[in-house]
């Protein structure tokens, strides 16, 4: 009789199918949850050359000697700077130092109108009436 040898063993396939269930707008919160944490995680804050309020009222101090009559708070601290991020913050930040100083009674400050040129000037002696 004929003999025939058992050949190599084969693997059981498995067939899988998936059936993916989701409706439009969980598709549409995945994609952009995706999208948002991708978006973040390179970002770094921009460097921003920031006067500090330390230096801004050092610098104000200076300027105290000169300051006898009305003179537009913006002009001293900031005539000379042109770059507008580097102005906006110098002023900003002398504007806080010349409010600390205008309250210690060294300063007086006025504005004549809602947006209008703040000026500033070294307190004056108060003259005695006669």
């Amino acid at each position: 009789g004929d003999f025939f040898a058992h050949g190599m063993p084969e693997g059981i396939g498995i067939k899988r199918e998936s059936v993916y269930q989701s409706s439009l707008f969980e598709l549409l919160a995945a994609y952009a949850s995706q999208r948002v944490r991708d978006h973040y995680s390179a970002w770094t804050p921009p460097n921003i050359n920031v006067l500090s309020i330390e230096r801004a009222r050092l610098r104000l101090q200076a300027l105290l000697g000169a300051l006898d009559d009305w003179q537009p708070l913006n002009d001293i601290v900031a005539g000379s700077i042109r770059e507008p991020q580097k102005r906006r913050t110098t002023i900003a930040s002398s504007f806080t130092a010349m409010l600390e100083y205008a309250s210690d009674g060294r300063l007086e400050v006025q504005q004549s109108a809602n947006f209008g040129e703040v000026l500033v000037r070294r307190v004056r002696p108060k003259v005695a009436d006669a």
